[in-house]
């Protein structure tokens, strides 16, 4: 064999040599050895995670008695399939197949016998015509009611608990049993007037759609706390106003009471001007069916006596084209007003007095009968 160049020539290949192989030297060049005389590496192939590596025969026993000896069966791709001709087995499938059946279980329904803890949040699909977002079946309350809890009895009533008290949620069967309100003013409405000549001066207040056009046939209460300040401030050296006058006035926004765009709810006229302030509280039945409006204009003095009242009937209308609209389409607004009243009206000889008068409504508010 020649080792020119660690090559071997084609002539040394045909060289008949029985039970030999080829094989570098320590010096790194080819010769022909032992077929028996073989040094093997010493590793687990059944341990590499690396190519390259084979399996003696040896291990190969051992990966054979693994499989042969397996105590659960791997299962076919035809019996991993998700459908109800595949019959019940306890054969292994793999994540991917666990993944698919998850993903299938989540589209089916289902009818949860345990009790499960969310501890994130729950989101309800959005209720459509035919599925409603969620549904609490009729059933027997618990005997204590539990914090955050909410129950329907057999009744179909629904409750809540808070703080270990459970509370029934009142619904429109209930109207009929509780005076509802349909509008309130949170805040106290001052009105001030200074001046020396006949003049009014308001405060404007924009009802919402839902203080009385909730329902088409309805009796409303319009209550109201005051309190009236006729003299709040004078010039006691010159003529007082005649009197004052405190009212409050209901205005159609895009609508007219028959043709009048405002009426007068009720007023106080006070003549007596020195008098000290005085609370007053009102209250006026309201009337309404379809586009008639029907109510008791009144008008009292500074005791709280009924100076007159007028029945009063409106046909609500349009600004538009006079057409009847209802009351869901009538926009309102309220004012509350104070005048006072000179026997000079526009103070020609300079003798009224500089006059202030205030007007403060603690409460407004509509209820629904």
């Amino acid at each position: 064999m020649s080792t020119n160049h660690n090559r071997i020539r084609v002539a040394d290949l045909e060289t008949n040599q029985p039970n030999k192989i080829l094989k570098t030297n320590q010096n790194g060049e080819l010769e022909f050895s032992d077929a028996t005389n073989l040094q093997v590496e010493s590793y687990n192939a059944l341990d590499c995670t690396t190519e390259g590596k084979t399996l003696d025969a040896r291990q190969g026993k051992v990966l054979k008695d693994m499989i042969d000896n397996k105590t659960v069966n791997l299962a076919s791709d035809a019996e991993t399939q998700i459908n109800t001709s595949v019959s019940e087995d306890s054969k292994v499938v793999s994540r991917s197949k666990l993944f698919n059946w998850w993903q299938w279980v989540r589209s089916q329904t289902q009818t949860i016998s345990g009790m499960w803890n969310f501890t994130n949040k729950v989101t309800f699909a959005p209720g459509t015509k035919d599925t409603p977002s969620l549904v609490i079946p009729h059933g027997t309350l618990t005997t204590y009611g539990q914090n955050g809890s909410l129950e329907r009895d057999q009744n179909g009533n629904l409750y809540h608990t808070a703080n270990f008290y459970r509370w029934r949620i009142l619904d429109s069967r209930d109207t009929q049993n509780f005076t509802s309100t349909t509008w309130r003013y949170k805040e106290p409405i001052e009105v001030s007037f200074y001046g020396s000549s006949s003049s009014g001066t308001g405060r404007n207040l924009t009802l919402p759609v839902e203080a009385l056009g909730s329902t088409a046939v309805a009796q409303y209460v319009f209550k109201t706390i005051d309190l009236y300040q006729p003299n709040f401030y004078n010039n006691s050296s010159m003529t007082p106003p005649k009197s004052i006058t405190f009212e409050v006035l209901l205005n159609g926004n895009n609508c007219k009471f028959t043709k009048d765009e405002s009426v007068k709810l009720y007023s106080i006229n006070v003549t007596d001007v020195m008098s000290p302030s005085f609370f007053r509280n009102h209250e006026i039945p309201l009337i309404l069916q379809y586009n008639t409006f029907k109510f008791p204009e009144r008008n009292y003095d500074s005791h709280g006596n009924i100076l007159s009242e007028k029945y009063k009937e409106y046909y609500i209308t349009s600004k538009r084209d006079n057409s009847g609209i209802q009351f869901s389409e009538a926009e309102f607004s309220l004012t509350y007003m104070i005048t006072a009243n000179f026997e000079d009206e526009w103070n020609q000889f300079w003798q009224n007095a500089e006059w202030e008068s205030r007007f403060n409504n603690y409460s407004s508010q509509i209820l629904k009968l």
